[in-house]
Order: structure tokens, then sequence, then C-alpha cells
């Protein structure tokens, strides 16, 4: 095991919680059950008339220390190569969105954002774990825009036992794990015990029992608790984990 990793004393890996989409579940109960626990998570929030219709139940979210994360305002992504095809832009399709566009509606996100928590930082969790605008000849790296703009970006999803490594991190292209199935995020928290990295999970919505986008909740509340008994993990928001490596 590697214990020269720069956590916190005690700790010897860190796990972050995201959860995508504003789901009610989130403020009602996901943010409470972590609370419980000790830990804080990142929720991805994009700004649209759910989030909105909520904005107080997310302003306590943030004042617990949960991160608001930034994920767009419509939420775009890129549609099928043999999907439709328009001639104009296309705010759900990210492969119409020029760097520009996407540079626009990210800052609109923020600022939104501020208003709910107060904070002028934030990271990014790329929507559909997209990381390009464009398409053809005119497909584009998103990093150019997020390394102005964000601290780090969770970027695509990627299998196996994801748990990022230093040196070398990429920090707008960490990935994650995501998965419904307790069995398998515990395999990933082990490795990131193990290796003393970071591993990022990717969760959506808790649902009495598994659904399309939503994990049972007895495999989410199976997650929270075996984390509780890894005292050695740090499970912190991507944003704290972030800065906190980019200080070393």
């Amino acid at each position: 095991m590697n214990t020269s990793r720069p956590w916190p004393e005690g700790k010897t890996c860190a796990v972050s919680l995201t959860y995508d989409d504003a789901f009610t579940s989130h403020w009602s109960e996901v943010a409470p059950e972590l609370e419980r626990r000790g830990f804080r998570g990142t929720f991805y929030t994009p700004i649209r008339a759910v989030f909105w219709e909520h904005a107080e139940e997310w302003r306590q979210v943030a004042s617990k220390g949960h991160e608001l994360g930034n994920h767009t305002v419509f939420h775009p992504c890129r549609r099928p190569v043999d999907g439709p095809t328009y001639d104009t832009f296309d705010r759900n399709d990210l492969s119409r969105y020029t760097l520009d566009e996407f540079r626009g509606e990210v800052e609109v996100a923020n600022a939104f954002l501020k208003l709910i928590d107060g904070r002028s930082e934030r990271t990014y969790g790329n929507t559909c774990h997209n990381t390009t605008v464009g398409r053809g000849e005119a497909e584009t790296s998103l990093t150019p825009v997020l390394q102005e703009l964000f601290p780090a970006a969770r970027g695509a999803r990627r299998g196996g036992l994801v748990s990022s490594e230093l040196p070398g991190l990429d920090f707008y292209e960490l990935g994650c794990v995501s998965s419904h199935s307790f069995a398998d995020l515990k395999l990933a928290i082990d490795h990131a015990l193990e290796s003393g990295g970071w591993l990022v999970i990717c969760l959506h919505g808790v649902a009495e029992k598994e659904e399309r986008l939503q994990i049972a909740r007895s495999e989410h509340t199976a997650l929270l608790d075996y984390l509780a008994q890894k005292s050695q993990a740090w499970v912190a928001p991507v944003y704290d984990v972030a800065v906190r490596l980019r200080a070393e």
C-alpha cells in the first residue's frame, strides 16, 4: 500500500461520491445520509426547472458542505451520428455546439450556482461523460474551456477499477466508476485503498428498487455503510480533493 499520498492524516486514499442531474432524492435523502456518516458529496446539478423549483433545498445542501458542481444549463449530450440532423444550434445536442457556445452555457451555470451557494469555484461534471463539442473535422475538446473555468472535471467514464494515480493525474479527465451494484463499487473502493489513489464514483438517483439511472436504496446504503467502516478512506467532494492535490 502506498502511504505517501497527500491525504489528510491517517487516510490512505480519497473517494468522491458524485450524484448527477438534481434528483429530488439528492436533497431529501442522499445529502442527509452522507452527513449522518460524516461524509460530503458532489452534486452535479444542471440549471433547469427541476433545480430552479428547489433552489432553497439546494441552498441548504450547499450550506452543509456539499459541493454543487457545474453540470451545464440544459444538460446537452452528443447525439448519435445516425440520429436527427439540424441546420441550427440545438441546446440538447453537444455535437451541435461550438466551444464558445459551450463556454457561455457553463458560465451561466456557474453564475446561477453562485447565487445558490455563494461560491466562486466548483468542478465540472461532464454531461453524459462527453468530452468534446462539434462533429467530424469540427470536433473539439472541451479541455481548453474547462482549464480556464474549473479546477477539475470528471471527464469520461472508464471501465474497470478506476483510481487516479499520481504523478501524471489529468485533472480534466479524472474518470469514474458508475454502477448500481454495491459489489462492483466495493471492489473499486478496495482497489483505491490498496493503491492509495483517488476514486470518483458516479451515481444518479436513489430509489426503492433499481431503475434506469436509479440505484436501489439497499445498494446505496450498503455503499455508504461500507465506506463508513473504512476509516482509511477520505470521503470528500471532488473540489476538496482536487484543490488539495493541486496545492501539493
